[in-house]
C-alpha cells in the first residue's frame, strides 16, 4: 500500500494547482488558514484549558477539566494539521518515501518552534522563516554551514529562552508598562 522503501510514486496536485505559482499560493492560503485556526483554538475556552492543564494538572482537575480528553483533542488538532502539511509536502515533491520521516527532519521542526518561540502559534511560524533563511544563506557562504547554524542556534536559545517571539512580547510589555507608569506620573504631577 505504502510501496515499503520505494515509497510512493506520482503524487501530483489536480492542473488548477500544479503551475508553481498556483500551488504556492495554495500552500500559502493552508498555512495561513491553519494559522489562524490554531491561533482562534489557543484563545478560546478549550485552548485555556488546554494551558491550565499543561501548568497545573491537579488543580485543573480540581475545577473539573478533564485533562485526558483535552491532551487528546489537542492531539488530533495537531495531528490533522500535521496530516495537512504532509499533503502539501507530498504534493511538492512529487512522491513520499520512508527517509521523510527521519531524525533530522523531526530536529528541525522542534528548532523551529524553540527558535520561534515554543508557547506562542506565531512562533513556530517565525522560528521556520527563521531557521530556513538562515540555512539557505549559511550553506551559500561557507563549507560548514552544519556547524555554523548550530552554533547561531545555541547562541539564540541561550539568549532569548522565551524565543524570537517571546523576546518581542516581553520587549512590548516592558515598553507598554513603562509608558503606563509615565503618563500616571504625569496626571500626578498635572493634578498637583
Amino acid at each position: 500500500m505504502t510501496g515499503g522503501d520505494n515509497g510512493i510514486l506520482g503524487v501530483w496536485p489536480e492542473k488548477w494547482a500544479a503551475a508553481p505559482a498556483h500551488f504556492y499560493w495554495l500552500s500559502i492560503g493552508v498555512a495561513a488558514l491553519a494559522v489562524a485556526a490554531l491561533r482562534i483554538i489557543v484563545f478560546s475556552p478549550f485552548g485555556f484549558a488546554l494551558r491550565a492543564t499543561r501548568d497545573s494538572p491537579l488543580r485543573s482537575e480540581a475545577i473539573g477539566i478533564d485533562g485526558k480528553r483535552i491532551q487528546w483533542t489537542a492531539f488530533v488538532i495537531a495531528g490533522t494539521i500535521a496530516g495537512v502539511a504532509g499533503a502539501l509536502f507530498a504534493y511538492l515533491k512529487g512522491s513520499v518515501f520512508p527517509d521523510s520521516l527521519g531524525i533530522s527532519l523531526s530536529v528541525d521542526a522542534l528548532v523551529m518552534v524553540l527558535l520561534g518561540g515554543a508557547e506562542t502559534v506565531s512562533g513556530a511560524v517565525i522560528g521556520a522563516i527563521v531557521y530556513k533563511a538562515l540555512s539557505i544563506w549559511l550553506v551559500s557562504q561557507t563549507d560548514l554551514s552544519k556547524l555554523v547554524l548550530g552554533g547561531v542556534i545555541v547562541l539564540i536559545v541561550v539568549a532569548f529562552p522565551k524565543g524570537i517571539v517571546g523576546m518581542l512580547e516581553t520587549i512590548r510589555n516592558r515598553r507598554r508598562t513603562e509608558s503606563s507608569k509615565s503618563a500616571l506620573v504625569t496626571k500626578i504631577e498635572s493634578a498637583e
